[in-house]
C-alpha cells in the first residue's frame, strides 16, 4: 500500500520501489540466515526475555519507562 501511494503521489519512481522491496527482502533473508549464529554468540538460549529501561529527557524534563517482553 505504501509503495502504491508513493508512486501515485509522485514521490518515487517504479525503479525506486522495486529496489527498496529487493533490499528489504534480502535483508530479511540474511537476518533469518544469521539468527542461529547470533543465538550462539549472544547466548540467547532462553525462549523468554524481558527488558525494562528508564530514561530521562532533559529537554522536556520528563521520564519514561519502557518495558519489552519477548516470548
Amino acid at each position: 500500500g505504501v509503495a502504491f501511494l508513493r508512486l501515485y503521489n509522485g514521490r518515487h519512481w517504479l525503479n525506486d520501489v522495486i529496489a527498496g522491496a529487493g533490499v528489504g527482502i534480502l535483508s530479511a533473508r540474511i537476518g533469518y540466515w544469521m539468527l542461529p549464529l547470533y543465538q550462539r554468540w549472544f547466548k540467547w538460549d532462553s525462549p523468554c526475555s524481558d527488558i525494562m529501561v528508564i530514561s530521562y529527557n532533559p529537554a522536556e524534563h520528563s521520564f519514561s519507562i519502557n518495558l519489552a517482553y519477548t516470548f
